[in-house]
C-alpha cells in the first residue's frame, strides 16, 4: 500500500504537467538551459500551486502598473508569457534561465563553465550572478509570512 504523502505526489493535479495541456515533457526540451531549469524545478518538487505561488509574488514586483485594469491585463499577459516560456517550448534562453530562478526565488546564482580544446587543454570560469535584490527580498519575506498566517 502506498503511504498518503506518497499518493499525493502522484496526483495529476500536483505534477507540473498539468500547469498546461501544451507542456513540453523533459524529455523533449532541446537545450542545457531548458533541461537544467527543469531539472531545478524537479530538486525543488514544484508543483502548480508552489509555482503559481512564486508567480503571483513575482508578478507583484514586476507589474508596477498603478491603473487596477492596466495592471490586471499586465499579470494576465505577462503570466501566460511565463508559462508558454517554461512549459511550453523546448528551448530556453540564458536569460530566460536566469529570470526563472528569479520566479522561483533564489537569491544567487554560481555559473561555472569548465571547457576543453582540441588539444586536451581545459579552461575553468566562473561568475556570481545576484537574482533578488535586496527589496525584493524583504517583499518575498512579507508575503511568504502573511501566507503563512492565513493558511493557520
Amino acid at each position: 500500500m502506498t503511504k498518503p504523502s506518497n499518493r499525493r505526489k502522484e496526483l495529476k493535479a500536483n505534477k507540473l504537467s498539468s500547469i498546461s495541456p501544451k507542456y513540453v515533457e523533459d524529455h523533449q526540451l532541446e537545450d542545457s538551459p531548458a533541461k537544467l531549469f527543469r531539472a531545478i524545478l524537479r530538486k525543488m518538487e514544484m508543483n502548480p500551486f508552489r509555482w503559481n505561488n512564486f508567480l503571483s509574488r513575482y508578478l507583484d514586483w514586476v507589474v508596477t502598473n498603478p491603473d487596477p485594469e492596466k495592471a490586471k491585463v499586465e499579470r494576465q499577459t505577462r503570466s501566460g508569457n511565463i508559462r508558454d516560456t517554461y512549459f511550453h517550448t523546448p528551448r530556453l534562453t540564458f536569460n530566460k534561465f536566469l529570470e526563472g530562478l528569479s520566479i522561483t526565488e533564489f537569491e544567487e546564482c554560481q555559473i561555472d563553465i569548465t571547457v576543453k580544446d582540441l588539444n586536451g587543454n581545459i579552461i575553468r570560469v566562473s561568475d556570481s550572478i545576484k537574482l533578488v535584490t535586496r527589496d525584493r527580498k524583504k517583499l518575498i519575506e512579507v508575503a511568504v509570512t502573511k501566507e503563512a498566517e492565513e493558511d493557520k
